[in-house]
């Protein structure tokens, strides 16, 4: 917790019984307070959050799966990376979150008694909403309108009731730098793994790596599913074949031409041209061929000509 001490934590008190609970004009700087806790202390303010209690802000069942299906993909991946941090808090009596970019909670992970009691109490639950205009200064609330991860402790937190949390965030883009959500570890601040925060800023991290990876593999698969379907369009055999010629894309009228009758995905194009001259000829670049008549193998046993042509 760094320089976090119990003689800071008292400090902050008297600021937060000043400056939010008795509501005089916060200055421009506060050498004790760091200054994106008292930005986020004024602007909570001017949402008029109140900072004794926690208001129900959780969405009604409709909606929230509507948005736990918008975000399907998201929550899957983050899942995976939420459980094998968890794994590491489990029974320290802290929960993880994976939160929306406009502050809804859309996945929570709280199995310890305390925590899981002390989540509801503070309104910490799955589709409950955590932006700075509902609840104030937090860790989640700051990162997702700074966009960076944060920590935020104890009596750092605007509202009374978070007094004794931890509350560390971490952004997650997608890969066009739009922010997507955070993912949150929530827990007693005097119970705070070290590192908390590089903890979850290195899960984001992964989930943000991964979902790129997907939304790659996505779109590869919708290209190759195109060209698969203009492939079939046409009458003629069409083969794709890679520098090691093996045949990695195919049309569906290529086995009735060859008179081919088993899998021709990943098969050597030796099996189908028995003359090694011819296929070296294919698998040199520099080589074009055009409409020349060649025999290829059957399934049969037997040998006939197509015509073929190869770029």
């Amino acid at each position: 917790m760094g320089n976090m001490t119990s003689g800071y934590f008292d400090i902050v008190g008297v600021y937060w019984e000043k400056y939010i609970k008795e509501q005089q004009p916060i200055p421009k700087k506060v050498d004790t307070i760091r200054p994106e806790i008292l930005d986020s202390w004024r602007r909570s303010l001017k949402y008029g959050v109140s900072p004794f209690k926690v208001l129900n802000t959780t969405l009604p069942q409709e909606n929230l799966d509507a948005l736990m299906e918008k975000n399907r993909l998201l929550i899957a991946i983050a899942h995976e990376h939420m459980k094998k941090l968890y794994f590491y808090v489990k029974g320290t009596n802290f929960a993880l979150a994976l939160v929306t970019h406009d502050g809804y909670v859309i996945d929570l992970l709280a199995d310890d008694e305390l925590i899981h009691k002390k989540a509801h109490n503070s309104g910490l639950t799955l589709g409950c909403l955590r932006s700075e205009k509902a609840v104030g200064t937090s860790g989640i609330s700051i990162c997702l309108t700074l966009g960076t991860p944060f920590a935020v402790y104890g009596k750092e937190h605007f509202i009374q009731p978070h007094h004794d949390y931890i509350c560390c965030a971490a952004p997650v883009y997608n890969g066009e730098k739009e922010l997507l959500g955070c993912l949150a570890l929530i827990g007693p601040y005097n119970l705070a793994p070290s590192h908390s925060l590089g903890m979850i800023t290195a899960a984001a991290d992964g989930v943000e790596k991964e979902l790129k990876l997907r939304i790659a593999y996505d779109k590869i698969s919708e290209i190759n599913s195109k060209l698969q379907f203009t492939l079939d369009s046409l009458s003629s055999s069409i083969c794709l074949v890679n520098l090691q010629g093996h045949i990695t894309q195919y049309n569906k009228n290529t086995c009735e031409i060859l008179q081919v009758q088993k899998e021709l995905l990943n098969m050597s194009i030796h099996e189908i041209f028995s003359d090694p001259d011819l296929v070296k000829e294919i698998m040199n670049p520099e080589v074009k061929i055009s409409n020349k008549e060649v025999f290829v193998n059957s399934s049969s046993g037997t040998a006939h000509t197509v015509m073929l042509s190869a770029i």
